[in-house]
């Protein structure tokens, strides 16, 4: 496995934002015209972390469940399936584990997930047994009741694992989710220690991996991708892989993920789509197939000041094929009151500086990102094979 180019980790340095106002997309000011595809294109979105509790409770409680979604329902109700990452347990009865930052969502505000649009959520995540196990069979029901499908965890190993297919246009499309050891570690330096990597694994498998009779969530190994991965392909025609991978606020891709990322691809997978970090990590194309391996938060309960700038990805498919993949830059600092817990689309200068420095950051990787009418575009026939 070939190590990440110097030349990312300096472009990012390089090019961190220099603290200008940032414009953007208000409450009702992006139309779904504005966004809308040609006919015959068929679109999925795919975003990070969803958290709308903690921090967002008071805006929730006065606003109601559907206040973080309103300003981007214009991209998810528009397009034809929509899936992001459930990041804790959904609960009323289970008591939150002592941690560093267990997480607990009441079940009520599901409904803003659904009257966004969202088809699926992913729950393989570094927060899945906040709750401990009684959390988690909660959130499996809660889900159930609210007629929110889930992928990537389970109450038993068949049902963590299978794939969640859906049927879109006439072709099925898979998603398979997986949760990996790097994001236990608190800084990047951690994973540096010789076994580490490997001790994290055997530790989150013991706390939440799905096994016989236990209920958890699918731990990312380079088997239990391609197995996951390969299950899918044989259910359905384009198969999406979404990992909760990479070490928080560290923007370069580090090996580990890299490793992951490519073995779902050579089992299979048309795009891999990552979130952990809390904010974007670079793309790649590797073997013609795209990696976006950081989408950073979405409607996420935290006021953090590091978590700054997301994406939304919206995969372009035509006649079952995947033409393009769109990035939408975000807006997610929730202590500026411009985001106020709910994650706006980056407009203007403000947009095109953004995607700029993903582009720069995803060059060396083998993804050309054009910027056109404030997002990035990724087209798969155009795009360089892998990374240099």
């Amino acid at each position: 496995m070939r190590s990440l180019p110097a030349t990312v980790a300096c472009a990012v340095l390089a090019l961190a934002g220099c603290g200008k106002p940032v414009s953007v997309y208000k409450t009702g000011e992006m139309s779904a015209a504005s966004v809308s595809l040609p006919l015959g294109r068929r679109s999925i979105a795919l975003v990070g972390d969803i958290m709308t509790w903690d921090d967002a409770r008071a805006n929730l409680e006065k606003h109601g469940a559907r206040y973080p979604f309103l300003a981007t329902a214009p991209l998810l109700q528009g397009a034809d399936l929509a899936v992001g990452n459930l990041e804790g347990p959904v609960a009323t009865k289970a008591t939150r584990r002592e941690s560093r930052f267990p997480y607990k969502v009441p079940p009520w505000t599901l409904q803003g997930l659904k009257w966004a649009g969202f088809d699926a959520v992913s729950f393989a995540n570094n927060h899945v047994a906040d709750c401990g196990v009684g959390g988690m069979l909660e959130t499996f029901e809660s889900l159930r009741v609210a007629g929110i499908p889930w992928f990537g965890a389970g109450q038993d190993p068949p049902e963590a694992q299978a794939p969640r297919v859906f049927e879109l246009g006439g072709r099925k499309v898979a998603f398979v989710g997986f949760v990996a050891a790097d994001t236990w570690f608190h800084e990047f330096e951690d994973s540096l220690e010789p076994g580490a990597y490997r001790r994290m694994e055997r530790g989150m498998t013991r706390r939440f991996g799905v096994g016989k009779g236990r209920p958890g969530a699918v731990i990312a190994t380079a088997q239990s991708v391609a197995q996951g991965v390969r299950a899918a392909e044989e259910a359905a025609d384009v198969v999406i892989a979404v990992f909760h991978f990479g070490i928080r606020y560290h923007r370069a891709p580090e090996e580990f993920q890299r490793g992951l990322a490519h073995a779902a691809v050579d089992a299979g997978a048309d795009l891999v789509v990552g979130h952990h970090a809390h904010f974007w990590q670079p793309a790649e194309v590797y073997k013609g197939k795209p990696i976006v391996y950081g989408v950073g938060n979405f409607a996420f309960g935290s006021g953090n000041r590091e978590a700054d700038e997301g994406l939304l990805v919206r995969a372009v498919l035509e006649d079952g094929r995947m033409e393009a993949v769109e990035l939408f830059p975000l807006y997610i600092k929730n202590a500026d009151d411009l985001v106020d817990f709910q994650p706006k689309v980056m407009k203007g200068a403000s947009a095109d500086e953004m995607l700029g420095r993903v582009s720069e950051a995803s060059r060396p990787l083998g993804a050309r990102i054009a910027i056109e009418k404030g997002r990035g575009v990724l087209r798969l026939g155009q795009a360089a094979g892998g990374a240099p």
